[in-house]
Order: structure tokens, then sequence, then C-alpha cells
């Protein structure tokens, strides 16, 4: 986000008027000036309230109420900000974003209706500013003239939902507290450790410019052992105030932007009342420098004394923003297409779609042009129209039915998430894949050697899909010459002549990526010393990497001395699929997870269980037990070296069922969600009772 313009009515110092950055081709200046004095500063608070957003506003209402001119009902905003897609998502369709509100004498927050909204410069889409995430999305900091720093670590406790407005507070209140730069130090050395790469690269560039325009030896401070709190201390009174609102807005970048690698680069909005007052005439200019080398895509509005101002460095006063371009529509880049076409859509999945890239062979063979899309993005008048749905998932649902909006009787969709028994005409399903039609894939090929599986496993699709284990292609034609392998079959160590392909794997030194995992119940010593000497990889084919399932807590004896025979180490990345939430109680969730952990070099890849059209629902009526606490506390406390991600999203999951059975939260389960990622959400989870009531503004 970056401030453009705001239109003010009934301020007390301001009275009427309107306040707007220069906007120059597309560009707009870094750092603004204003004269210290009241209606600056008063312009300073209500630039922050009118991009605060209604939810955290409602909590700054004491403050906003005082600005209120004295024979005004309320104050009247309107602003005009341009939005960012590095920040608040890539469906953004708008530049410049209009929104208007009245906070009233009473307190309470009025949000403006378009027709309300009348004082801006340029045309606009409304938008309200009003949802929670708007401090999340909108990087806004502000600060007042005195700075104190918190005395303990409250300011690090993230069970506060309005945690977010710390990052402006001081700017209406000189005893609001900043953050404790010593428990910042070691909050970050603790990221750190965890080979954070935000907080490494943070670290680095606070450091080495501290040493740039402060003179001070920092560099030190990125070894772990290190006494910060010591260091720290020794720094000459003037130098900790000047470093004092500078590691705040590090601070608060970091919890904004949790999985950016370099969060001081994001943008945003600066809001400084007289920043000379930390720290002296002589160093001002250096810590000026220091604020635009630090955070390089900041846009800062400052008030200065005028004489100040006069020394403001010309070349920082020259200094520019790109406003963000991305007003184009959709349509523009299949705007050179010349009927006919045929349109293949990806709706869902990962993976290249085997079925278009057959469909797509059919069309070209027959010297028609091929279009793909993935998105909701359409070229106009299509010839034909195909689309692809491999899940039963609502959002792909939401897809299809757009596309019979646009397309109506020119489309044709197919796929396990519409219908398990469509299917392609057997000349077509017979085709070698079109592999131009995804270049991503690049030396690797995709597809089946056999299809169907003899297990008859209620959950899955394939029994009744594709029936018993048989096969559809040879080596050699699903290679077509590659040496990289995904290979799709469902139960590949089923089939009589397994061995043979793994053999013939060997022979040719295929390098293959089992994505749909093996059956490790049907390995022996034999098909051990194959599966070892074929260099099985993940799907990028960067590193070793093992695909099995565990979807039930049955035979683990078993399964245990299956493994053993393949002899794997922490290196080979062996991966279990673990589906939950069909049948499954949290005990044997419990079980399934310690017994993996048990196994060298195993880790676990949690899958939610979703029904496939007709299949069984899921029946988890019974999941907790009277011992629920002490099995989510046995479970937070399985730790796997690595894809802990997936993790996360089954003890969310817990989480939530959990708030459904019992009407409260386990806290336990809720800090652990929470430790290391997006911190700054942990309050609103909190409030909203794991998301499954509205947050209120108590």
């Amino acid at each position: 986000m970056y401030f453009l313009e705001i239109f003010y009515d009934n301020a007390k110092y301001n009275g009427t008027g309107k306040f707007s950055v220069d906007i120059n081709k597309g560009f707009i200046p870094k750092w603004t000036l204003l004269r210290s004095g009241k209606k600056s500063t008063e312009l300073l608070r209500l630039i922050a309230l009118a991009l605060t957003g209604n939810f955290f506003l409602n909590r700054l209402s004491d403050y906003a109420v005082k600005m209120v001119s004295a024979s005004a009902p309320y104050i009247h905003l309107e602003t005009l900000i341009a939005r960012h897609r590095e920040t608040e998502g890539r469906a953004i369709k708008f530049e410049f974003v209009g929104s208007g509100l009245r906070i009233h004498r009473e307190g309470n927050i009025e949000n403006l209706s378009k027709a309300d909204i009348q004082h801006l410069s340029l045309d606009f889409q409304k938008s309200k500013i009003s949802n929670s995430s708007d401090l999340g999305t909108h990087f806004l900091a502000a600060y007042g003239s005195k700075l104190i720093s918190h005395k303990d670590t409250d300011d690090f406790d993230f069970n506060n939902i309005y945690m977010r407005l710390n990052r402006l507070t001081s700017l209406f209140d000189s005893k609001m507290p900043v953050t404790n730069p010593v428990e910042f130090f070691s909050s970050i050395q603790t990221s750190i450790i965890y080979k954070r790469l935000g907080a490494s690269n943070t670290l680095k560039s606070l450091s080495d410019l501290e040493n740039k325009w402060l003179n001070l030896n920092a560099h030190h401070r990125k070894h772990e052992k290190y006494s910060v709190d010591k260091r720290f201390k020794s720094f000459p009174p003037w130098k900790k105030r000047m470093l004092l609102p500078l590691i705040d807005i590090c601070r608060h970048m970091l919890d904004a932007f949790p999985r950016v690698p370099r969060p001081l680069d994001m943008p945003g909005v600066l809001l400084f009342c007289n920043p000379s007052a930390y720290c002296s005439s002589k160093h001002f200019v250096s810590w000026l420098h220091f604020v635009d080398e630090l955070f390089p895509n900041l846009q800062v509005i400052l008030s200065l004394p005028e004489h100040l101002q006069k020394s403001f460095p010309d070349n920082l006063s020259k200094k520019r923003l790109k406003l963000p371009d991305y007003n184009l529509k959709a349509e523009n880049k299949f705007s050179n297409l010349s009927s006919p076409f045929v349109l293949l859509v990806h709706i869902d999945g990962r993976l290249p779609n085997l079925a278009l890239m057959k469909l797509s062979r059919h069309f070209k063979n027959q010297g028609q042009k091929v279009i793909l899309t993935r998105k909701n993005e359409y070229p106009k008048n299509p010839e034909a129209v195909f689309a692809s749905c491999i899940f039963n998932f609502d959002t792909s649902a939401k897809h299809v039915e757009n596309l019979r909006k646009n397309f109506g009787d020119c489309l044709t969709v197919g796929g396990s998430g519409v219908d398990i028994q469509l299917r392609m005409e057997k000349d077509i399903e017979e085709l070698e894949p079109d592999f131009d039609l995804y270049p991503e894939l690049g030396d690797r090929a995709i597809g089946f050697l056999t299809r169907g599986c003899p297990n008859k496993c209620s959950f899955c699709i394939v029994p009744q899909k594709e029936g018993a284990s048989r096969q559809v292609c040879d080596l050699e034609s699903l290679l077509q010459g590659r040496k990289k392998l995904i290979l799709l079959d469902d139960n590949i160590l089923a089939h009589p002549e397994a061995d043979t392909f793994l053999e013939q794997m060997v022979q040719q030194k295929i390098r293959v990526n089992f994505n749909q995992t093996l059956d490790i119940r049907l390995i022996n010593k034999e098909r051990a010393g194959l599966l070892k000497q074929i260099r099985c990889e993940n799907v990028k084919f960067t590193r070793s990497n093992y695909h099995f399932s565990l979807n039930n807590d049955k035979n683990l004896d078993l399964i245990a001395e299956k493994y053993r025979m393949l002899e794997f180490t922490p290196r080979d990345n062996v991966e279990f699929i673990c589906m939950y939430g069909f049948n499954t109680t949290l005990a044997k969730d419990v079980r399934r997870f310690k017994f993996l952990r048990s196994l060298p070099g195993a880790y676990v890849f949690t899958q939610r269980y979703r029904p496939v059209i007709g299949g069984p629902a899921c029946r988890i009526e019974n999941f907790f037990d009277d011992r629920a606490d002490d099995l989510i506390d046995d479970l937070v406390n399985i730790n796997f070296t690595q894809n802990m991600k997936t993790m996360e999203i089954y003890y969310k999951w817990v989480s939530r069922l959990y708030v459904e059975t019992f009407g409260k939260l386990n806290m336990n389960l809720v800090d652990t969600i929470f430790k290391y990622n997006f911190r700054h959400r942990k309050g609103a989870y909190i409030a909203s009772l794991a998301g499954t009531r509205k947050r209120s503004f108590v």
C-alpha cells in the first residue's frame, strides 16, 4: 500500500481540507515533509485513522473523538491509496482504491457509500478498508515524537487480537510503548537458529547499516551466544533513541510478512511526528539515510521543524517510488488469438493434467489450434471448451459453475471431480500425450504403466473407477526418450509384472517419482533391492524421495519389518501419506505418528479425507475420548525433521474439531500452531474460537 490522498472535514485543528502526495508519471515521492505543529500532528493521525480499518479503528475511538471539531458531530474522512499485489494478493483488480468513513463524537464508526465519497481527485473503485486484515495486508507504522520501550515481553504475546495496533499507538499516546530492543534481538536470533531466512536477512541489513550510519560494530549480533542485552546497554542513550523506532519497524515487518525472504523490502507507509526528537541535529541526517536504506520501498511522511527541512538531504527529497501497475484485464493475454481454436481448462491439481495432454494431441493431429488456461481467465469465442476437474472441492465446483455460465453448451467437463463414469473415447485415451502443453515438464515424462488396484478401500475412488490392476502402457512409450518419470500408477506393486517393470527401470537407469505412493506391505527382499537401485525422487527431481501410505494404525509390526528391508537413512527422505478425517480417532492418529517417528528417515505428509462423488462420508463423531487433552499433549510433542507444515494443517483441523466438540480451545494446541508461523494471527484465532464464530469489537 502507498498513501495518495486524504480529504478531511470537521477536524479540530485542520478544519476542512485535502492533502495529497505528488503523482508524476506513475511515481510518488518516497519522502514527504510537513512542517511541525499541531496541524501536522493531527494530519498524521487522520491519515493513520483512515488507513487502519474499522476493526482496529474502534480501539482508537477514544483518541479519534478528541479530534472532532467542537461545533461538529463527526470527522469526515476520504482516502485514496494504491495497493500492491505482493502484499494483498494477486486478485487485485484496481490500482487506486478509495474509501470513506465518519468518526462520530459518540465514538461510533460509519462507513461511507460510494455516493458519499465526492472529494477525491482521481476516479476509483470503492473498496471499504474495514476488516481486520488491513494492518496485515496494508503495512502501516506510525510514531510520535516521544518513544519508550516495553519493560517486559508483553509486546511479544500474540494472544491479543489487537496486537497490530502496537505499530501506531505511540503516534496518539506517548505513554504507549514500542518494542523492547533486547527482546527483539533475542527473538530474532532464535528465529535464525530455526533457519528463518527473513529473520536472518533482517538482522544482516540492520547490522550493516548500524555500522555504516551509526558507527556501531553490530556484526557480532549474528552469533547466537553473544549477549545482546549487555551490548545494547553499553550504547550511549542517543544511539538507543535513534535505533528504537527502527527496531520496532523491523519487528513489525517481520510479523507482517513472515514468509517473505526480505521483509524489509516490502511496500508500505511510515508516519513520523517530528522524528528529530529521537536524536541530535548532528546525527539526524545519518538517521534519515539509515531509514532510507533499511526500508527501500516504504513511503515516509514526516513532520519536521523548519530549520531541519532546509537541511533535508537533496538526494532523499528526489527519491521516487513506483506505483503498482496491474490495471490490465486478464483477456489481454489472449487478445491476439484468432478463431477457430479449442480451449482446454486445467481446473485443479498441481501436476500437469494427462487427460488434457491427450486431448491436445488429438486436436493438434486434426490441425486445430489449442489453448490451455488454468484460472478464471478465458479467451473469447473458442470453437469448443474441454475442462478437467480432478477433485470434489468447493473451489473446483465454483470454477466449473463459472465455466458453464461463460460457455454453456460449448463446454464439456470431465474428471473424477464431476463424473467418475465419464471416459474419453478409446482412440484419444490411447494417444501419446502432448508434452508441449505443459512446458514446465521439461525433461520429465508423466503417465501410467498400470491402472487399478485389487484393494477395495472404502474411501478410495480407484476400485470403482479403474477396477483391478492392469497394464495400460509400456515403459518405452511412456518415456518418449526421457530419463525422468512421474509415475501416476495407483498401485504398481500389485500388478503381476511389477518386478519386471522395476527391473526395466534399473536397467535403463530411469529416475522415478512414484507419485501416488507405493504399498509397503507388498515389499519383499527382491523388490527392496530393486527399489534401492532406482533413483526414487521428488516430483521436481531435486532430491531423493520415497512415497508410501499409512491410512490407519493396523499391521504396524508388518510395516516396520518391510521398512527395515529397505535400509533407509534420513537422506532418503521417506514420506508417508497419512489420511485423516475419515474413520480414525485422535488416539489412532497419535499412534500412527509416533510409529512413523520411530522409523529412521521417515516423516509425515498429512492429507485430509475429501469424499468423492457418491463416496462415504466422514465418520469422526467419536474422534475424541476422555483422554483428549493428554493425547493432544502427546501429539504436539511428536516432531518430525521436515514437512511439519502439513502437521500444522492437521493441528488446525484438530483444534477446530476440539472447539466444536467441547466448546473451548485447547491452548497447548493453539500455542503450537502459532509457535513459528503467522504469530500475528494468533489473537484473531483465539477471539474467533478457531474460526467457529465471528470476532467482536469487545
